[in-house]
């Protein structure tokens, strides 16, 4: 019966890993409500005719991510197996020079827009016992040079999980984080692009950190030979989804396992020496 089918709230449904997920989600029978930044790409998705309902959102902002709730209550949808967030943005500023309106959106878009979305949509999640799957980083494990701020969010999202996981315990709402390194998508490229303004733009202090942008600019592309495939992280978020035993968190691919691993046995003085080596800071 239709009427039947689990129901999951999709963030970040248009492009990357998202796009994938959703596909998945369709494919295995259930009713997405998707979400998206600008008309054009809920035009799009609306036109498929596949998903229960493409709803805009925008992450940085606080009653747009209400909204889509309230947008649910007037549906009539009282309750959800799911919510997976796949949305999120990547910039690379030096810690020093970062201004402080390009900080909160960035601790916003990563931090407190999904943990707000979280705690609406737990409510609806009780009468299913069902699913929190939130798409964080590895760079919340580890942190490279010219990803300080969003490497801060994300270090907040993984105890954001581990304090959710634990007090969702009572209701067997399970919680998992899904850790990839490097993916090919739209922003991996896009986020070179910004490195590149950056130089061009560089004025006052940012002008000393031009050694570094280019050092990033080397560095970055050489993840492409290990940067894991959309589908692997779909996947991931799929068996978080469905699973009778989830994991706390995923490493998505072989290169994101390793840098784990590295980061839990490896002192402090070692991650930094490699920094300076790879960087070129000395």
């Amino acid at each position: 019966m239709p009427g039947n089918k689990k129901k999951v709230l999709l963030f970040g449904a248009t492009g990357g890993t998202g796009a994938v997920v959703g596909d998945k989600l369709l494919a295995a029978g259930y009713e997405v409500y998707a979400t998206c930044r600008t008309e054009a790409q809920r035009e799009k998705l609306r036109a498929t005719k596949q998903f229960k309902e493409v709803m805009l959102l925008d992450l940085a902002s606080m009653p747009s991510i209400e909204k889509i709730f309230a947008d649910l209550a007037a549906m009539g949808v009282s309750s959800i197996d799911g919510l997976i967030n796949c949305a999120a943005i990547n910039p690379a500023t030096p810690m020093e020079t970062v201004s402080q309106d390009e900080t909160q959106k960035v601790f916003q878009v990563c931090l407190f827009g999904p943990l707000r979305a979280v705690q609406l949509a737990v409510p609806l999640l009780r009468p299913t016992q069902g699913r929190i799957v939130l798409v964080g980083s590895l760079a919340g494990s580890y942190v490279m040079p010219m990803l300080g701020i969003y490497s801060s969010a994300k270090f907040g999202l993984e105890g954001a999980c581990d304090a959710l996981r634990r007090e969702l315990y009572p209701w067997n709402i399970k919680v998992s984080l899904v850790k990839p390194g490097a993916i090919l998508t739209a922003m991996f490229y896009g986020h070179l692009d910004d490195v590149k303004r950056q130089i061009a733009d560089a004025t006052g202090l940012q002008k000393l950190y031009i050694p570094l942008m280019n050092a990033h600019l080397r560095e970055i592309p050489k993840t492409q030979s290990i940067a894991v495939s959309t589908e692997e992280v779909a996947s991931d978020c799929m068996h978080a989804l469905t699973s009778a035993k989830p994991q706390a968190r995923y490493f998505s691919g072989r290169h994101s396992k390793l840098t784990g691993l590295f980061v839990r046995l490896v002192t402090d003085n070692v991650q930094d020496w490699l920094a300076k080596r790879i960087f070129k800071l000395e």
